[in-house]
C-alpha cells in the first residue's frame, strides 16, 4: 500500500471519527480526494491540504483534499485539517451576509454543548 493510500484511509477514517459535528444538524457532505494540486479547484492555492464549498442553504458541501500534501503531515495535523474544513460548514452562512452570524453562534454552541456530554453518558 502507498503513501497516498495510507493517507487517504487516515482522512477517512478522521471524517468518520468528526462528522457528527455536521451530519447530526443535516449536512451532507462529498469528500473529493484529490492526488495532487492540478486536481484541486481552481480556487485552493498552490499548498492547500483542503478547500471546502459549501451551499448553506441546503446543508450540502463538498470538501477536497490533496492527499499528496496530506502525506507529508503528521496524523496530528492531518486529523487538524480534516476538522477545520467540517468546521467551515458550520460558519458557511457567515460568508453571506452578517445577519447569519445567529445561525452559526446556534449552531457552535449546540457543538460544543455536545462534545463536553459526550463522555458523560
Amino acid at each position: 500500500m502507498s503513501d497516498i493510500e495510507k493517507t487517504a484511509g487516515k482522512i477517512r477514517a478522521y471524517f468518520k471519527k468528526w462528522e457528527w459535528i455536521v451530519v447530526k444538524w443535516g449536512w451532507k457532505f462529498d469528500v473529493n480526494y484529490c492526488d495532487c494540486v492540478e486536481d484541486m479547484p481552481e480556487k485552493a492555492s498552490y499548498r492547500a491540504a483542503g478547500i471546502t464549498f459549501c451551499d448553506w442553504q441546503y446543508l450540502e458541501a463538498d470538501i477536497y483534499i490533496n492527499v499528496k500534501i496530506a502525506s507529508e503531515l503528521s496524523d496530528e495535523k492531518i486529523e487538524y485539517i480534516v476538522l477545520h474544513e467540517l468546521t467551515h460548514l458550520l460558519l458557511s452562512p457567515m460568508q453571506e451576509t452578517i445577519d447569519n452570524v445567529e445561525m452559526c453562534a446556534t449552531t457552535i454552541a449546540r457543538v460544543i454543548k455536545m462534545a463536553s456530554m459526550k463522555g458523560k453518558k
